[in-house]
């Protein structure tokens, strides 16, 4: 009797070692296969932030680009411009700015004057306010020369950021006598419509040495340890193993620098696959006293047949 009991024990000692062993390899694969599955979920969650970036931006360049030319190019609002009639212009330019739901449109005559700016918000009620932009009869800030289409796509008005476009008014063929442009902002709602797109955190900051002012960001208001995070990652380029971090520089506006940014918290990123990885575990772990159990079944079964 005491032999059968030394022999089934060996026995079980032998399974439970084979046991604990196909146990600890498989769940040594399990966590490299998810690690592995982990590193290409974030760097196909990057990659998709950068096309949907690209593709938004370049979209919205060239829709301006192209409606720029196609408004000057109207007969109409080159007769009103060369008439003068600064009142009937800027209706004819509210009516093509309404045409794309532009934030901004402008004009500027052949001397460099800003001879229409409109600025569009909405109110309290969402309802669309158009008003007068503050650089209205001023002087144009930038210097007009034949170059006038490579200036920077980004205009700076009153602490708001747009994305703009101009094209050339010409008369008589090739004589240009000024310049309309048209701008998207750049603030709340693209961020918004970017982190739909991509589900991570959007937003724009503009920084000049130790100021930084943001444009515009998804959701609510960005918490302190968020602008910290982002600007160490912009600035220092500093990365957060805790976040998954995307960054674009996108120029230079009025001797600030702007960058386009998403983000978001690895474990948020990451919960389904980390709640796939905890399925996996409990299965091995529930797989180890069945496994025991069967082992000792086996055993004793194997003892009695000798």
């Amino acid at each position: 009797m005491v032999l059968f009991n030394r022999l089934q024990t060996r026995i079980f000692a032998f399974f439970v070692l084979v046991i604990i062993t196909v146990l600890a390899l498989s769940f040594w694969l399990s966590y490299q296969s998810n690690q592995r599955l982990e590193q290409q979920y974030v760097a196909n969650q990057l990659e998709v932030a950068r096309l949907v970036f690209e593709s938004q931006y370049d979209n919205r360049n060239y829709y301006l680009a192209a409606f720029a030319s196609t408004a000057a190019k109207d007969f109409a609002l080159k007769d009103i411009f060369i008439d003068g009639d600064n009142r009937s212009f800027l209706v004819a330019l509210n009516n093509h700015r309404s045409r794309i739901n532009a934030s901004l449109a402008m004009a500027v005559s052949g001397d460099g004057t800003v001879i229409g700016q409109l600025v569009a918000t909405q109110d309290d009620l969402g309802q669309e306010v158009v008003a007068l932009g503050s650089e209205q009869h001023a002087p144009f800030r930038y210097q007009i020369d034949t170059e006038f289409d490579q200036i920077s796509p980004f205009y700076l008005l009153d602490n708001k950021l747009y994305q703009i476009k101009f094209s050339p008014l010409t008369s008589g063929g090739s004589s240009v006598i000024g310049w309309v442009g048209f701008g998207f902002l750049i603030g709340d709602s693209l961020a918004n419509s970017l982190q739909k797109l991509t589900g991570l955190n959007s937003g724009f900051m503009l920084i000049e040495q130790e100021a930084i002012t943001h444009v515009g960001h998804s959701g609510l208001a960005i918490e302190q340890h968020d602008t910290q995070l982002i600007t160490q990652y912009i600035v220092k380029d500093q990365l957060d193993n805790d976040f998954i971090l995307w960054k674009q520089f996108l120029g230079e506006v009025d001797n600030k620098s702007l960058h386009a940014y998403m983000y978001k918290s690895r474990s948020d990123l990451l919960a389904s696959l980390e709640s796939q990885w905890l399925q996996q575990v409990a299965v091995l772990l529930l797989m180890l006293p069945v496994s025991l159990l069967l082992a000792f079944w086996i055993s004793g079964t194997i003892t009695r047949l000798h």
